[in-house]
C-alpha cells in the first residue's frame, strides 16, 4: 500500500480490520496523496458492491486492484465440515470475483 502511494497513487484499503483501515488513513500525511479507508465485511457480497460504489463515487476511476483477501483452516481436511470449505471459497474466490466485477468498468 506505502509503496503505490510512494509512486503517486491514491490508495484506498476495504478492510474489516479498522487497524488496517486507520493506517490507511495516516499514508496520505505520509506520501502526499489521498488515502481512505472502508470498513466491509467481505464475506458479505451485498456490502461489497455498496462499498465499492462508495469508492467510485468518492474516488473516480480504479486503476489497479489487489485482492487479496483471504482465509484457510488447519488441520485435516476430512475434519472440516462443508460449510468450513464453502466459506472458504466464498470469501477467497468468489468476493474477490464480486469486487473484480465491480471495479472492472472503471479499470477499463
Amino acid at each position: 500500500m506505502i509503496s503505490f502511494a510512494k509512486c503517486g497513487f491514491d490508495v484506498v484499503l476495504l478492510s474489516r480490520s479498522v487497524d488496517k483501515l486507520e493506517t490507511a488513513a495516516k499514508t496520505d500525511t505520509l506520501t502526499g496523496v489521498e488515502a481512505a479507508g472502508y470498513a466491509v465485511e467481505l464475506a458479505s457480497t451485498e456490502k461489497i458492491q455498496e462499498k465499492i460504489q462508495a469508492v467510485l463515487e468518492d474516488f473516480g476511476n480504479v486503476n489497479i486492484l489487489v485482492n487479496n483477501a483471504g482465509m484457510g483452516y488447519t488441520g485435516a481436511l476430512s475434519n472440516k465440515p462443508l460449510s468450513d470449505w464453502q466459506l472458504i471459497l466464498n470469501l477467497n474466490l468468489t468476493n474477490g470475483f464480486h469486487c473484480i466485477i465491480g471495479f472492472l468498468p472503471s479499470l477499463r
